[in-house]
């Protein structure tokens, strides 16, 4: 979905049986973005707008390594799947 979203997003536009057309798509494609979440997030989430939207990388700090090659270690598991 990252890498390709507007076909993500025309992909649950058909499997909901939606009619957007392809100026709707990218209007979603835009609001939809970290950023434009992050931007909102005050006025969606109140005073928890900014816990909710991190960039994800505390976890590098916090985690010890056991922590990061057991979660390894399930990323290949499902990967296998």
């Amino acid at each position: 979905m990252k890498a390709d979203l507007t076909k993500a997003l025309r992909k649950i536009n058909d499997f909901y049986g939606l009619a957007l057309k392809d100026e709707q798509i990218k209007l979603v494609q835009e609001k939809t973005t970290f950023f434009s979440m992050k931007e909102k997030s005050s006025n969606t989430h109140g005073d928890l707008g900014n816990v909710f939207f991190r960039k994800g990388k505390i976890l590098k700090r916090i985690y010890p390594v056991l922590y990061k090659q057991t979660w390894r270690s399930w990323e290949c598991f499902l990967q296998k799947r």
